[in-house]
Protein backbone atom coordinates (compact mmCIF):
# COMPACT_ATOMS: atom_id res chain seq x y z
CA UNK A 1 0.00 0.00 0.00
CA UNK A 2 1.37 3.41 -0.92
CA UNK A 3 0.52 4.94 2.45
CA UNK A 4 1.58 2.13 4.79
CA UNK A 5 4.52 -0.15 5.39
CA UNK A 6 4.43 -3.66 3.97
CA UNK A 7 2.33 -6.22 5.83
CA UNK A 8 4.09 -9.53 6.42
CA UNK A 9 2.69 -12.83 5.21
CA UNK A 10 2.46 -13.99 8.83
CA UNK A 11 0.32 -10.99 9.75
CA UNK A 12 -1.96 -11.59 6.76
CA UNK A 13 -2.49 -15.20 7.84
CA UNK A 14 -3.22 -14.11 11.39
CA UNK A 15 -5.70 -11.50 10.24
CA UNK A 16 -7.36 -14.12 8.05
CA UNK A 17 -8.06 -16.20 11.16
CA UNK A 18 -9.69 -13.25 12.89
CA UNK A 19 -11.71 -12.57 9.74
CA UNK A 20 -12.98 -16.15 9.80
CA UNK A 21 -14.43 -15.67 13.29
CA UNK A 22 -15.83 -12.26 12.35
CA UNK A 23 -17.66 -13.74 9.36
CA UNK A 24 -18.86 -16.73 11.35
CA UNK A 25 -20.96 -14.42 13.55
CA UNK A 26 -23.41 -13.89 10.66
CA UNK A 27 -24.82 -17.42 10.83
CA UNK A 28 -28.48 -17.86 11.72
CA UNK A 29 -28.25 -20.29 14.63
CA UNK A 30 -26.03 -21.14 17.57
CA UNK A 31 -25.69 -24.66 16.14
CA UNK A 32 -24.24 -23.30 12.91
CA UNK A 33 -21.80 -21.17 14.86
CA UNK A 34 -20.69 -24.14 16.96
CA UNK A 35 -20.07 -26.21 13.82
CA UNK A 36 -17.98 -23.44 12.30
CA UNK A 37 -16.11 -22.95 15.55
CA UNK A 38 -15.20 -26.63 15.69
CA UNK A 39 -13.34 -26.18 12.39
CA UNK A 40 -11.36 -23.19 13.64
CA UNK A 41 -7.79 -23.73 14.91
CA UNK A 42 -8.31 -27.46 15.40
CA UNK A 43 -11.26 -26.95 17.71
CA UNK A 44 -9.30 -25.38 20.58
CA UNK A 45 -12.08 -22.87 21.31
CA UNK A 46 -15.32 -23.58 23.13
CA UNK A 47 -18.47 -21.46 22.97
CA UNK A 48 -19.19 -20.24 26.49
CA UNK A 49 -22.10 -17.98 25.64
CA UNK A 50 -23.70 -16.67 22.49
CA UNK A 51 -26.76 -15.09 20.94
CA UNK A 52 -27.75 -14.57 17.31
CA UNK A 53 -30.43 -12.02 18.26
CA UNK A 54 -29.64 -8.33 18.20
CA UNK A 55 -31.23 -5.69 20.40
CA UNK A 56 -31.44 -1.95 19.55
CA UNK A 57 -28.55 -1.30 21.95
CA UNK A 58 -26.60 -4.57 21.73
CA UNK A 59 -25.47 -6.58 18.69
CA UNK A 60 -25.36 -10.38 18.50
CA UNK A 61 -22.17 -11.73 20.04
CA UNK A 62 -20.32 -14.90 21.03
CA UNK A 63 -18.00 -15.45 24.00
CA UNK A 64 -15.30 -18.06 23.39
CA UNK A 65 -13.01 -19.77 25.90
CA UNK A 66 -9.72 -21.39 25.01
CA UNK A 67 -9.71 -25.05 26.06
CA UNK A 68 -6.01 -25.23 26.88
CA UNK A 69 -6.25 -24.45 30.60
CA UNK A 70 -3.34 -26.29 32.16
CA UNK A 71 -2.51 -26.42 35.89
CA UNK A 72 -0.69 -23.31 37.05
CA UNK A 73 2.44 -25.36 37.74
CA UNK A 74 2.72 -26.44 34.09
CA UNK A 75 4.80 -24.60 31.55
CA UNK A 76 3.32 -21.95 29.31
CA UNK A 77 1.14 -23.37 26.49
CA UNK A 78 2.62 -22.88 23.05
CA UNK A 79 -0.55 -21.44 21.56
CA UNK A 80 -0.51 -18.32 19.45
CA UNK A 81 -3.59 -16.31 18.52
CA UNK A 82 -3.03 -13.33 16.22
CA UNK A 83 -1.19 -11.37 18.90
CA UNK A 84 0.95 -13.22 21.44
CA UNK A 85 1.10 -16.28 23.70
CA UNK A 86 -0.78 -16.10 26.95
CA UNK A 87 1.01 -16.35 30.28
CA UNK A 88 0.27 -19.28 32.55
CA UNK A 89 -1.54 -16.97 34.99
CA UNK A 90 -3.94 -15.75 32.28
CA UNK A 91 -7.18 -17.14 30.94
CA UNK A 92 -7.53 -16.68 27.20
CA UNK A 93 -11.00 -15.53 26.10
CA UNK A 94 -12.32 -14.16 22.80
CA UNK A 95 -15.41 -12.11 22.01
CA UNK A 96 -16.77 -12.12 18.45
CA UNK A 97 -19.32 -9.40 17.67
CA UNK A 98 -21.65 -9.48 14.66
CA UNK A 99 -22.10 -6.57 12.29
CA UNK A 100 -25.31 -5.18 10.80
CA UNK A 101 -27.83 -7.89 9.94
CA UNK A 102 -31.14 -7.00 11.58
CA UNK A 103 -33.28 -3.87 11.99
CA UNK A 104 -32.00 -3.43 15.53
CA UNK A 105 -28.45 -3.17 14.17
CA UNK A 106 -29.48 -0.57 11.58
CA UNK A 107 -31.01 1.57 14.32
CA UNK A 108 -27.63 1.75 16.07
CA UNK A 109 -25.92 2.57 12.75
CA UNK A 110 -28.08 5.61 11.98
CA UNK A 111 -27.78 7.22 15.43
CA UNK A 112 -24.85 9.29 14.19
CA UNK A 113 -25.00 12.10 16.74
CA UNK A 114 -21.55 12.42 18.35
CA UNK A 115 -21.47 12.34 22.14
CA UNK A 116 -18.69 13.16 24.58
CA UNK A 117 -16.65 10.19 25.74
CA UNK A 118 -13.35 10.04 27.64
CA UNK A 119 -12.17 13.45 26.57
CA UNK A 120 -13.24 13.05 22.93
CA UNK A 121 -16.29 12.24 20.86
CA UNK A 122 -17.81 8.98 19.71
CA UNK A 123 -20.66 7.69 17.51
CA UNK A 124 -23.66 7.84 19.87
CA UNK A 125 -25.50 4.72 18.74
CA UNK A 126 -22.45 2.48 18.65
CA UNK A 127 -21.24 3.77 22.01
CA UNK A 128 -24.31 2.28 23.68
CA UNK A 129 -23.73 -1.04 21.92
CA UNK A 130 -20.13 -1.31 23.08
CA UNK A 131 -20.80 -0.18 26.64
CA UNK A 132 -23.73 -2.55 27.01
CA UNK A 133 -21.61 -5.45 25.76
CA UNK A 134 -18.99 -4.73 28.40
CA UNK A 135 -21.60 -4.29 31.13
CA UNK A 136 -23.35 -7.55 30.24
CA UNK A 137 -20.22 -9.69 29.90
CA UNK A 138 -18.19 -8.34 32.81
CA UNK A 139 -19.91 -10.61 35.40
CA UNK A 140 -19.39 -13.61 33.11
CA UNK A 141 -15.68 -12.83 32.82
CA UNK A 142 -15.40 -12.47 36.59
CA UNK A 143 -16.99 -15.87 37.03
CA UNK A 144 -14.72 -17.45 34.41
CA UNK A 145 -11.60 -16.08 36.08
CA UNK A 146 -12.76 -17.25 39.49
CA UNK A 147 -13.40 -20.83 38.34
CA UNK A 148 -10.18 -21.00 36.30
CA UNK A 149 -7.96 -19.99 39.21
CA UNK A 150 -6.23 -17.38 37.04
CA UNK A 151 -5.50 -13.85 38.13
CA UNK A 152 -6.02 -12.17 34.77
CA UNK A 153 -8.02 -12.50 31.55
CA UNK A 154 -6.49 -11.81 28.18
CA UNK A 155 -9.46 -10.86 26.05
CA UNK A 156 -9.38 -10.69 22.26
CA UNK A 157 -12.28 -8.98 20.50
CA UNK A 158 -13.12 -9.31 16.82
CA UNK A 159 -15.85 -8.07 14.52
CA UNK A 160 -16.88 -6.67 11.18
CA UNK A 161 -18.59 -3.33 10.46
CA UNK A 162 -20.91 -2.53 13.40
CA UNK A 163 -19.38 -5.51 15.21
CA UNK A 164 -15.89 -4.07 14.81
CA UNK A 165 -17.00 -0.71 16.17
CA UNK A 166 -18.87 -2.18 19.16
CA UNK A 167 -15.88 -4.43 19.89
CA UNK A 168 -13.57 -1.40 19.88
CA UNK A 169 -15.75 0.44 22.41
CA UNK A 170 -16.02 -2.68 24.54
CA UNK A 171 -12.21 -3.06 24.50
CA UNK A 172 -11.85 0.49 25.82
CA UNK A 173 -14.33 -0.29 28.60
CA UNK A 174 -12.75 -3.63 29.53
CA UNK A 175 -9.28 -2.12 29.78
CA UNK A 176 -10.47 -0.02 32.70
CA UNK A 177 -10.11 -3.16 34.84
CA UNK A 178 -6.60 -4.15 35.85
CA UNK A 179 -7.46 -7.86 35.68
CA UNK A 180 -8.46 -7.65 32.00
CA UNK A 181 -6.09 -7.03 29.11
CA UNK A 182 -8.24 -6.40 26.03
CA UNK A 183 -7.20 -6.10 22.39
CA UNK A 184 -9.48 -5.70 19.38
CA UNK A 185 -9.22 -6.27 15.64
CA UNK A 186 -11.98 -5.03 13.36
CA UNK A 187 -12.72 -5.25 9.64
CA UNK A 188 -14.53 -2.42 7.86
CA UNK A 189 -14.97 -0.54 11.13
CA UNK A 190 -17.03 2.66 10.83
CA UNK A 191 -15.46 5.97 11.77
CA UNK A 192 -16.57 6.21 15.41
CA UNK A 193 -13.86 8.00 17.43
CA UNK A 194 -12.56 11.56 17.29
CA UNK A 195 -8.86 11.78 16.24
CA UNK A 196 -7.38 12.26 19.71
CA UNK A 197 -9.42 9.45 21.22
CA UNK A 198 -8.57 7.16 18.31
CA UNK A 199 -4.86 7.89 18.76
CA UNK A 200 -5.05 6.92 22.44
CA UNK A 201 -6.26 3.41 21.54
CA UNK A 202 -3.71 2.55 18.83
CA UNK A 203 -1.79 0.17 21.10
CA UNK A 204 -4.70 -2.24 21.49
CA UNK A 205 -7.18 -1.58 18.66
CA UNK A 206 -6.40 -2.48 15.04
CA UNK A 207 -8.76 -1.87 12.13
CA UNK A 208 -8.45 -3.28 8.63
CA UNK A 209 -9.90 -1.17 5.81
CA UNK A 210 -10.44 -2.52 2.30
CA UNK A 211 -9.29 -0.14 -0.42
CA UNK A 212 -12.76 0.64 -1.84
CA UNK A 213 -14.84 0.22 1.34
CA UNK A 214 -16.88 3.37 1.99
CA UNK A 215 -18.16 2.40 5.47
CA UNK A 216 -14.93 3.23 7.37
CA UNK A 217 -14.85 6.58 5.57
CA UNK A 218 -18.44 7.54 6.41
CA UNK A 219 -19.59 9.71 9.29
CA UNK A 220 -22.11 12.46 9.87
CA UNK A 221 -19.82 15.13 8.43
CA UNK A 222 -18.86 13.17 5.31
CA UNK A 223 -22.50 12.30 4.56
CA UNK A 224 -23.51 15.95 4.97
CA UNK A 225 -20.71 17.04 2.63
CA UNK A 226 -21.81 14.46 0.05
CA UNK A 227 -25.40 15.72 0.12
CA UNK A 228 -24.26 19.33 -0.23
CA UNK A 229 -21.99 18.43 -3.14
CA UNK A 230 -24.87 16.65 -4.90
CA UNK A 231 -27.16 19.64 -4.37
CA UNK A 232 -24.58 22.17 -5.59
CA UNK A 233 -23.49 20.18 -8.66
CA UNK A 234 -24.78 21.40 -12.02
CA UNK A 235 -26.70 18.42 -13.44
CA UNK A 236 -28.02 20.31 -16.50
CA UNK A 237 -25.87 18.56 -19.12
CA UNK A 238 -26.74 15.12 -17.75
CA UNK A 239 -30.46 15.92 -17.75
CA UNK A 240 -30.36 17.22 -21.34
CA UNK A 241 -28.47 14.10 -22.45
CA UNK A 242 -31.10 11.89 -20.80
CA UNK A 243 -33.94 13.81 -22.45
CA UNK A 244 -32.28 13.56 -25.86
CA UNK A 245 -31.66 9.84 -25.36
CA UNK A 246 -35.30 9.32 -24.37
CA UNK A 247 -36.73 11.01 -27.46
CA UNK A 248 -34.29 9.24 -29.78
CA UNK A 249 -35.44 5.87 -28.45
CA UNK A 250 -39.09 6.96 -28.52
CA UNK A 251 -38.86 7.75 -32.25
CA UNK A 252 -37.42 4.32 -33.02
Amino acid sequence: HRFHSEVSKKMVMELHEVLYISQLTYVNTIEEFSIGLSKFQNGVWELGYGTTKSLPDMPAHFLLIHKDIKPLSDSQPQFSFPWENKKDTELLVALAVRGTKELADAIADVLLEPVEYRGGYVHGGILKNGMNLAKKLLPKLEELMKHSGRDKIRLYLAGHSLGAAAAAIAAIEFNEYDWISAEAIGFGCPSILSPELSKSTEDYITTVVADADIIPRMNGASITNLVLDLIEYDWTDFVLDDIEYFFENART
